[in-house]
């Protein structure tokens, strides 16, 4: 008699239906689903996969990179346990997904903690898994990551094209992501109407649900903190409207990276005036460091370390971009390991 054989059922479900109670058969019914699984995966089991994916995606954002790994990592090494087996068809396209989401959000946090050799193996493994599922959003997460990548690491042609290969044809969650990578890039590449047409591309196709597994989600919020980002590379005066917005959005909302990033770019505003502003300048950078903390978010404290070296280079006995320069060296040093007890 097979294990999940009619005769083998009836005694399961005869056996729970003297169970006082409604729905006092449901770990009957689990019992039974797992033994038709067999060597496959349980339904229940991708049930429990993707509501974890989903509770990271809904945290990143407000969870100190650190603090989010472990978790990450353990249900990643999970999936790829599971892949390791005699998963085939729907269920191991459904664990290429999840595997390839996990993956990505180890490229993010490794990229946020400084870890860029980490970050870019995760990211070719997401990339991988995307194949293999053949997942759409995954494809195009991956490439607003890789396009991300590359800008922060001073390659802005190389993002772009990245960007821009994948925007028009993207899914709706990330067509507004890689509209700002696309624009940003063409920004410091010196194509302002590139930057411009994909800045506009970008509010277009704003994202109103909520967030899904893969990169942030580009929301009015982070459009605004985008946009003064991308106006400040261009030195349009418009950037500190949006900064400013983009700050008083995030102030309270415990998305540290997103409002140290605002701040920056009110920072930078500020030095693309026609008259540059070094000191208040400085004092913005500084509330980017502080937005950030001990997280020392890499592409916030990157960012404004570049900032104060450029200011460094021409106002250096200015206070305000002296006190800036400590902050910036103390937070650019390796964290100590946590003291023993």
């Amino acid at each position: 008699m097979s294990p999940t054989s009619p005769t083998n059922r009836r005694t399961l479900i005869g056996g729970s239906m003297a169970a006082a109670g409604l729905f006092a058969t449901a770990d009957t019914a689990a019992a039974i689903s797992d033994r038709i699984a067999e060597s496959a995966v349980a339904p229940r089991t991708l049930r429990e996969i993707e509501r974890d994916v989903h509770d990271i995606a809904a945290a990143y954002t407000a969870t100190p990179a650190g603090l989010l790994v472990p978790r990450v990592e353990t249900g990643w090494l999970a999936v790829e346990r599971l892949l390791d087996g005699r998963v085939r068809g729907r269920t191991r396209t459904t664990l290429d997904t999840r595997a390839g989401q996990y993956a990505l959000y180890l490229a993010l946090t490794a990229n946020d903690l400084g870890h860029t050799q980490a970050a870019d193996t995760y990211l070719d493994l997401a990339g991988q898994h995307a194949d293999e599922a053949g997942d759409r959003l995954l494809a195009d997460c991956v490439a607003v990551l890789d396009s991300s990548f590359a800008f922060f690491r001073n390659q802005p042609h190389r993002a772009q094209a990245v960007a821009a290969e994948r925007r028009q044809d993207a899914h709706p969650y990330a067509r507004p992501m890689l509209g700002a990578c696309e624009s940003r890039a063409a920004a410091r590449a010196g194509d302002p109407a590139a930057a411009r047409h994909a800045l506009d591309d970008m509010w277009a196709n704003l994202w109103t649900g909520g967030p899904l597994p893969g990169t942030v989600a580009v929301d009015e919020d982070q459009a605004l903190a985008q946009s003064a980002a991308i106006l400040s590379q261009l030195a349009d005066p418009a950037s500190e409207e949006h900064a400013r917005r983009a700050i008083a959005a995030y102030a309270d909302s415990g998305r540290a990276g997103n409002l140290g990033g605002s701040y920056n770019a009110l920072a930078r505003s500020y030095l693309r005036r026609p008259e540059p502003d070094p000191e208040r300048a400085a004092d913005a950078a500084r509330s980017a460091l502080a937005a950030v903390g001990e997280q020392r978010t890499s592409w916030v404290v990157d960012v404004a370390g570049q900032m104060w070296r450029q200011m460094d280079a021409r106002w250096p006995a200015l206070p305000a971009v002296h006190d800036l320069g400590v902050l910036v060296q103390a937070a650019e040093r390796p964290a100590l390991p946590p003291t023993a007890t």
